[in-house]
């Protein structure tokens, strides 16, 4: 052990390590969230089960996101992410011999019902601690919005071949197959976590009940400590407000190119091929933003570019033209998304680091939750176009609004 422990710190630097940790993660995470919906549907033939399905990766951060950044700061991070993808190893590699050596159809779909509950949790926990951790690897801001471009960059190149490669195996040999090469990625995501040389968080705690006594204080602090500190809290309060008035986006699209523009599913298929593609242009090119911009010029400039392409997007029925602005409004988003990443990542104290980010976390995924359901209100009641409209329209808003807030923040500083 010790001798393999020498020959991977040799071969690897830890930023190789995480990113490897990141490749197989994201692509076993990939792999399931594709299949397990498609075996489901396959089973039940019913959409119900497939929203429940939805609804499990989703209330698993409302629910848990607050207490487990509260755990994240008390524990070893590092532990907790090499121990929750060994976890999630062991469940997919149990639930593919119950699908495949098992011939009751409701025993596999209670088995993958159950697992995905479980991972959904461990999820949670996970996701939290990933990013709370990075800080610990690198300390300089270049590294951190290189390393946060390098992991989105991973997702979505995953993104666009997970569900093709995940089509292919599964046409073929079912979900098994699948089930194994997930558990397989997560047993190597484990490993490549377990060889890091950097430590995290230095915590005298250890996994016991004692650390749960004092959990609904230690958010209230968390929340205290992040709405304290003007820099960390207005980016959440506004990026809260811009999800809600932009979650429904994509189904608005889907209805718009379908209903409006009148293209076909393989059309369809196309435009949203583009729009992955520019969001990985974006992970890419924030490299270069970052380096000539601050936080709050990206930040404040992203929300009028988007106010302004989403406008011109409800008024084209020209397929180049959405094609375009689909692609430009997918990298300006991957763009906010990271800087809004590594602004906490550098401003927040890192003993407050996990809660910052599971009160992100949990405000923006509920954010998003409401965000669906009124966006979907508005477009049933007044069609597409004016649903996109007001979505446009209300961001020039949030713009102007942000603009005066962040001038009011540099006026103080100034003082």
């Amino acid at each position: 052990m010790k001798g393999l422990n020498t020959y991977m710190e040799s071969l690897l630097t830890d930023k190789k390590k995480h990113l490897m940790s990141v490749i197989f993660d994201n692509f076993g995470s990939s792999l399931m969230t594709f299949a397990i919906p498609v075996y489901i549907l396959g089973l039940s033939n019913s959409v119900l089960y497939l929203s429940l399905i939805s609804a499990l990766t989703i209330l698993p951060f409302l629910v848990l996101g607050m207490p487990f950044g509260a755990l994240v700061d008390k524990l070893n991070i590092k532990k907790i992410l090499y121990l929750s993808d060994f976890i999630r190893f062991f469940l997919y590699f149990a639930s593919f011999f119950i699908v495949v050596y098992i011939d009751s159809l409701g025993i596999k779909f209670w088995t993958l019902i159950i697992v995905t509950i479980l991972v959904s949790c461990i999820n949670v926990i996970s996701s939290i601690s990933e990013t709370t951790y990075l800080p610990y690897l690198f300390k300089h801001t270049d590294d951190l919005t290189s390393l946060n471009s390098s992991i989105y960059s991973i997702q979505y190149i995953l993104g666009i071949l997970s569900p093709i490669v995940g089509g292919m195996i599964y046409s073929k040999y079912s979900i098994g197959i699948l089930l194994l090469i997930s558990s397989l990625c997560y047993l190597l995501s484990s490993f490549s976590f377990y060889y890091i040389k950097a430590v995290g968080n230095k915590s005298n705690h250890k996994f016991s009940f004692e650390i749960f006594k004092d959990i609904f204080a230690d958010i209230v602090k968390g929340y205290v400590y992040v709405s304290s500190r003007k820099t960390v809290f207005l980016p959440l309060v506004i990026t809260a407000v811009f999800n809600l008035l932009t979650a429904n986006f994509q189904n608005d699209s889907l209805i718009f190119l379908k209903n409006i523009v009148n293209l076909d599913t393989s059309q369809i298929g196309f435009v949203v091929s583009v729009a992955t593609s520019g969001a990985l242009c974006g992970a890419f090119l924030i490299n270069f933003l970052s380096k000539k911009f601050e936080f709050h010029q990206l930040f404040i400039a992203n929300i009028l570019l988007q106010s302004i392409l989403r406008i011109i997007y409800a008024q084209w029925s020209n397929v180049y033209m959405i094609v375009a602005i689909t692609f430009v409004i997918d990298a300006l988003q991957s763009i906010l998304n990271i800087i809004i990443i590594t602004n906490r990542q550098e401003l927040v104290e890192k003993e407050y680091l996990g809660r910052a980010n599971s009160l992100y976390k949990t405000v923006l995924i509920g954010v998003n939750s409401l965000g669906f359901i009124t966006g979907g209100f508005i477009t049933e009641k007044l069609g597409v176009r004016v649903s996109l409209l007001i979505s446009g329209i209300s961001l020039v808003v949030l713009y102007c609004i942000a603009s005066l807030l962040y001038r009011n923040i540099s006026k103080k500083r100034l003082r």
